[in-house]
This record gives C-alpha cells, sequence and structure tokens, in this order.
C-alpha cells in the first residue's frame, strides 16, 4: 500500500507491480526511471533493460507493460522521474 502524500520510488515502484495486493490511497503516487549506474561526475542511464521489460509485460500484460517500460527509460536520472498516480495507475492496470 501506498498511503496519502507518499510516494513508491525507483526499486519500490518495480516492486509494487509484483505484489499480489496493491493499493494506492488519496495522493500517493509511483515514481519510475531508468536503470542507471553512478560514475564519478554523474550517472550512466542503462538504454535497455530485457528483465525490466519482461517482468513489466508479466505484471501488467503487453501492451501496458511496454509502454511503462518506454515511459521508465525515458527518465534517466537519479533525483526524479516518470510519476504515477493513482487514476494514471489504474489506466495502467497496475491497481484495480
Amino acid at each position: 500500500m501506498v498511503i496519502p502524500n507518499a510516494e513508491c520510488a525507483s526499486s519500490c515502484a518495480v516492486a509494487f507491480l509484483g505484489g499480489s495486493m496493491k493499493k494506492m490511497v488519496g495522493n500517493a503516487e509511483l515514481m519510475f526511471h531508468a536503470l542507471y549506474y553512478k560514475r564519478i561526475g554523474g550517472i550512466n542511464c542503462v538504454k535497455s533493460a530485457t528483465d525490466l521489460q519482461n517482468y513489466y509485460v508479466r505484471m501488467l500484460g503487453k501492451n501496458a507493460g511496454d509502454r511503462l517500460y518506454t515511459k521508465t527509460l525515458s527518465k534517466c536520472s537519479d533525483r526524479d522521474g516518470w510519476t504515477v498516480n493513482k487514476d494514471a495507475a489504474q489506466i495502467y492496470g497496475i491497481i484495480k
């Protein structure tokens, strides 16, 4: 469960997809961003992550999983990313 005024971000959002009983309350948000590794002076984002894409598809179905994967990789940051509110999470099939 993601409670009001809370954000489940990065690996939390990925793990949330695998939950059997998922709930977002009020203005709760999920935040997705590309996989990355730190280097001196910044980060390097991964351009492709087949295992992640397959996981998204397994959790959400082909269309929603592929869309979420594309959006996820479009956000290269270690501080912010693509934010999904409760309504968007319902549209994507993340929650019911």
